[in-house]
């Protein structure tokens, strides 16, 4: 069911990426005024219906992919969820750089007017126009287009599919955490295997994941995972988020520039080494990764708090901290991610396309729980 809803997201987005390339700045004259397509008022300001509904869309597809794409990625052998997972943290990094060699990130020049001798800030002009800027982002989302449908289609890439069990799928009876073979000790008679057409009736398909002697998880840590991964999204892509500005802000311009720079760039590094790491390592690492992750979003939201006379305000210490601060919360829990995404993956015995399914419902959970919190505040 992932690949027809993958198929209208990225239909979706890449029309309202079209959309938004070509009309953004599009204007109707209405009543002897001019008006961008159609207008609303919100809170006494005025704003384009087109450009919010349009955008909402793009948001949309952000949404759903972790349920679709986290599910998908089940199909193929577990050591391409590094490759998805590090995909993603790249998504942020592109258009960030996208922003960047557009000028976004310039600093405002202060003008004294001759007149009334009032200051105004003048911001330089862009390298080139936000019309520029969504077409490139609309051949982000052709590109992956075209890379889903050749994971689906080629030949090559069908030879990584695998079929995973269902009647292994129920974590009936796992507290047990016994150990289970997953290689070729299924029977080909067993009938409820994925009857997906990529992979049954392909001879370019294996018969299954063939990850040997994993070991299964019990239900409370699948939950407790799942809850993990809840808290870690609700932070991540909810809370931070609203607060970075007004905890980087006080320390200036670079300071700020440097933290969300970085961050992207550490993220899907992250994600990379999560999956060079031992599995006996991971679960020895990922409380640790998750505590110190925690005390670093504790002095972020401290800073933001105290904003705008956070300590160590006025000195390289306090830059160097809070530029450390949220790099570590974007490597910390970009890792965390990635260990949990791998150990659902591996070790519930035929389960991993139902358990990050779970994975990827869980991370909109948290995303939404953090978002409405922070909305609750702002208003």
């Amino acid at each position: 069911v992932e690949k027809p809803c993958i198929h209208a997201t990225l239909l979706i987005g890449s029309v309202a990426c079209l959309l938004l390339a070509l009309f953004w700045d599009k204007i109707t004259v209405i009543n002897g005024s001019k008006h961008s397509v159609a207008i609303t008022v919100i809170n006494g300001s005025k704003h384009s219906v087109a450009f919010l509904t349009l955008t909402a869309l793009l948001a949309v597809v952000d949404c759903t992919t972790s349920v679709l794409y986290l599910p998908f990625m089940a199909h193929f052998k577990s050591k391409y969820l590094a490759s998805y997972l590090t995909g993603q943290a790249l998504s942020g990094l592109i258009p960030s750089l996208l922003a960047f060699a557009q000028g976004a990130s310039d600093n405002p020049e202060c003008i004294t007017s001759t007149t009334t001798h009032e200051v105004y800030p003048k911001y330089p002009e862009p390298r080139f126009s936000v019309g520029v800027f969504y077409g490139c982002l609309l051949c982000l989302v052709g590109l992956s287009w075209l890379s889903f449908v050749l994971l689906n289609r080629m030949s090559r890439c069908r030879k990584e599919w695998v079929l995973y069990s269902k009647k292994s799928a129920d974590f009936k009876g796992r507290a047990s955490g016994r150990t289970v073979s997953t290689g070729s000790d299924v029977s080909s008679s067993d009938a409820s295997v994925d009857s997906s057409p990529e992979s049954c009736g392909h001879k370019s398909a294996q018969k299954l994941d063939t990850e040997p002697n994993e070991q299964t998880i019990s239900r409370r840590t699948f939950i407790a995972l799942l809850l993990t991964q809840a808290y870690i999204c609700s932070l991540t892509n909810g809370l931070l988020p609203s607060i970075q500005s007004y905890s980087c802000m006080p320390y200036g311009n670079t300071a700020y520039f440097l933290a969300v720079n970085i961050s992207s760039i550490v993220n899907p590094i992250s994600c990379l080494i999560a999956f060079y790491v031992k599995p006996k390592w991971i679960i020895a690492t990922l409380p640790g990764a998750i505590g110190l992750g925690t005390v670093c979003a504790i002095y972020a939201m401290v800073t933001a708090v105290l904003s705008p006379t956070p300590p160590l305000q006025h000195t390289g210490t306090g830059r160097a901290l809070i530029v450390l601060t949220w790099v570590s919360i974007a490597g910390l829990f970009a890792y965390s991610r990635a260990c949990i995404a791998s150990v659902l993956r591996n070790n519930t015995a035929g389960a991993g396309h139902k358990s990050l399914f779970f994975c990827g419902v869980f991370t909109q959970i948290g995303s939404t729980v953090g978002a409405v919190i922070m909305l609750s505040q702002a208003s």
